[in-house]
C-alpha cells in the first residue's frame, strides 16, 4: 500500500471546478472527491459549520481510505464556497492552518467573475453580494499564502495542455495526455457520502452538471447573456482587479506559468500614450438602439400603409441597409441624408408614394428613437474617465457619418473625455481600406504607441493590427485573453484593471 498525498482545489462555484475533477479522474494515480470541508458535518449541522478533519485524521474518512485501496497516490478533494452569504457559506475558512497548506498545496482556481455570476443567475442564484464575497476570500487566501498555485479558467481553455502541465509540476503528480479527454465518468469520482454521491450521479440539482457531463474534453462553455449592465460594472468595480492582478501574475508570491505572457501584455498597454475605440458596439450598445428606432420609423410606416407589414418592412430594410453601409460612409453625406436615402429604398420597394416631407418625418422618428435608446456599455464612462486622470490620449477611430459620431458623443456625455473623433466619413477611408495607417500619418502617431479596442474582429482588429497597432477585440460573452496579438476583453473596465499599478485589489 502506498502513501496517499492529500490535495485541494479552491474555488467560488461555477468557476470550473468540476471541469478539473474530470481532468484529474482521468490521472491513472489519482482518485478525485468533493467537499470533504464544507459537506462533512452536513449530516449534524443546522448551522453551516465545515468539518475539518480531513487534515487532522484523514484515515477516518472512507474516501481516503478507498484510494489508498485502489492504489492511488494522490486524493484530490474539490473545496467550494458557497452562494449564499446568510449561510455563512461565502467567506469561511477552507484550510486551517499553515501546516495543511504546506501538506497539501492547494490550488486556487479563479475565473473571471462576469462570467461566473453570469451562470449563477443561469441557476437562479441571484446574491450578487455573495459572489463578491467569496471570490474576495479565495483571492485572500491565495494571497496570503505563497505556496499555493493559480489556476486561470480562460488560460486552461485556451492553452489545456500547458495549463494541465503546470499543475501537476505543482502538485507533485505525472502528467499523462488521457488527462484532456474524458473517458470517465462521475461514477469514477469517490463520495463521502450518499446524499453527495446523488447529487452528482442522480439528481443533477437544477441542470449543474448538464454541460460538463455531456463534454468529452476541455472546452469552453457559451455564455448567457444575463448579467445586467449595472451588475457588470458593480462586478468590475469591487472583484474584477483581483482577477485580473491574479490573471497577469502580479505578486511575486504567485506561480503561474501563463503570467510572463499576461504580464508582457500589461506591460504593452501601459507604455501606450494613446488608446483609441471605435464607437458603435464598444462604447455604446449601438445595434440595440438602433433596431429600437428602425422599429419606430418601421411602425409609423406600416400604419398608414397596412399593405406592408412590419415583418415585411424589417426583411427588407434589413437588406437595403447591408447594401447602403457596405462603402462604410465613406462618401461624406450627412447621417439625415442617409437615413432618408435609406427608407427612401424601402418605400419604393414596397411600391408606396412618399413626398420630401414624409422622409424627413421618417427620419426624425429614427433619431428620436435612438436618442431614447443610447445606452453606453458597461464601464465605458468609468475608463474613459480614468483615462483622462492617467495622462492618456483618447481617440475614437469609427465607421460612420462625422456628424451622427458626434451627436452619439455628445448626448451619452463622451465628449469631454475624448481628444480626437476620426470617422470614415470625414477621411475618405475605411478601417480595412487604410484608415488607421491615415490616422497615425496625420496625427504623428507611432503604431508602437497606440491601443485600438472594437468590437469586430475583421474591420477593427485585423485592420488595426495591419496598421501594426496592438488590438483588444471587445465581445460581450467571451473568455477574457492577456496575451499580445490575441487579446481579448468582455467588459471595457478591464483595460482599467490592466493598466492601473496600484495594489489595491478592491
Amino acid at each position: 500500500m502506498v502513501d496517499l498525498q492529500l490535495r485541494i482545489v479552491v474555488a467560488v462555484p461555477r468557476s470550473g471546478s468540476t471541469l478539473l475533477m474530470r481532468i484529474a479522474c482521468e490521472a491513472p494515480s489519482c482518485a478525485v472527491t468533493s467537499r470533504l470541508v464544507a459537506q462533512g458535518n452536513y449530516s449534524s449541522y443546522k448551522t453551516f459549520t465545515p468539518d475539518y478533519s480531513i487534515f487532522s485524521s484523514p484515515f477516518s474518512h472512507t474516501v481516503f481510505r478507498q484510494a489508498m485501496e485502489k492504489g492511488c497516490s494522490t486524493l484530490i478533494s474539490k473545496e467550494e464556497f458557497g452562494h449564499d452569504p446568510k449561510k455563512g457559506e461565502c467567506d469561511y475558512v477552507i484550510i486551517p492552518t499553515e501546516e495543511a497548506y504546506q501538506r497539501t498545496k492547494p490550488a486556487f482556481l479563479f475565473r473571471d467573475p462576469i462570467r461566473v455570476y453570469d451562470s449563477w443567475k443561469k441557476l437562479g442564484w441571484t446574491d450578487i453580494e455573495g459572489l463578491v464575497t467569496a471570490y474576495t476570500t479565495l483571492h485572500l487566501m491565495h494571497m496570503t499564502h505563497p505556496s499555493t498555485h493559480a489556476i486561470i479558467y480562460e488560460e486552461l481553455i485556451a492553452k489545456p495542455e500547458q495549463t494541465v502541465r503546470a499543475l501537476c509540476k505543482h502538485w507533485d503528480i505525472g502528467f499523462c495526455e488521457s488527462m484532456l479527454s474524458f473517458e470517465h465518468s462521475f461514477s469514477d469520482f469517490l463520495y463521502n457520502s450518499k446524499r453527495e454521491e446523488r447529487i452528482y450521479t442522480v439528481e443533477n440539482p437544477l441542470g449543474l452538471f448538464d454541460t460538463i457531463q455531456e463534454s468529452t474534453s476541455i472546452e469552453a462553455q457559451p455564455a448567457h447573456n444575463l448579467i445586467s449592465v449595472g451588475e457588470i460594472e458593480h462586478l468590475e468595480l469591487t472583484i474584477g482587479k483581483r482577477y485580473i492582478d491574479t490573471y497577469s501574475g502580479r505578486s511575486p508570491k504567485m506561480v503561474i506559468p501563463h503570467s510572463n505572457k499576461a504580464a508582457d501584455f500589461v506591460l504593452c498597454l501601459r507604455t501606450k500614450t494613446w488608446f483609441s475605440f471605435d464607437l458603435d458596439d464598444t462604447l455604446h450598445e449601438f445595434r440595440k438602439a438602433s433596431s429600437a428606432a428602425t422599429e419606430t420609423s418601421l411602425t409609423f410606416i406600416s400604419y398608414l400603409h397596412p399593405a406592408s407589414s412590419l415583418e415585411e418592412l424589417k426583411t427588407t430594410y434589413a437588406t437595403i441597409l447591408a447594401d447602403k453601409t457596405s462603402q462604410a460612409f465613406t462618401n461624406g453625406k450627412t447621417s439625415t441624408e442617409y437615413r432618408k436615402e435609406r427608407f427612401a429604398s424601402l418605400l419604393e420597394a414596397h411600391n408606396i408614394t412618399y413626398t420630401a416631407s414624409f422622409l424627413d418625418k421618417l427620419a426624425m422618428l429614427y433619431k428620436q428613437g435612438l436618442k431614447q435608446n443610447l445606452q453606453l456599455t458597461a464601464g465605458a464612462l468609468h475608463l474613459l474617465q480614468y483615462l483622462k486622470s492617467r495622462a492618456k490620449k483618447v481617440m475614437i477611430i469609427s465607421e460612420g457619418p462625422l456628424d451622427a459620431q458626434e451627436w452619439t458623443m455628445e448626448s451619452l456625455g463622451l465628449t469631454p473625455f475624448v481628444d480626437v473623433l476620426v470617422t470614415s466619413n470625414d477621411m475618405g477611408l475605411s478601417k480595412v481600406d487604410g484608415l488607421f495607417g491615415a490616422v497615425l500619418a496625420k496625427h504623428k502617431i507611432r503604431e508602437d504607441d497606440m491601443v485600438f479596442v472594437g468590437d469586430n474582429a475583421v474591420r477593427d482588429i485585423e485592420a488595426a493590427r495591419a496598421a501594426g497597432i496592438e488590438a483588444v477585440l471587445y465581445a460581450e460573452g467571451s473568455n477574457c485573453r492577456l496575451k499580445r496579438g490575441e487579446a481579448s476583453i468582455n467588459s471595457l473596465l478591464k483595460i482599467k484593471h490592466l493598466i492601473d499599478d496600484s495594489e489595491d485589489a478592491a
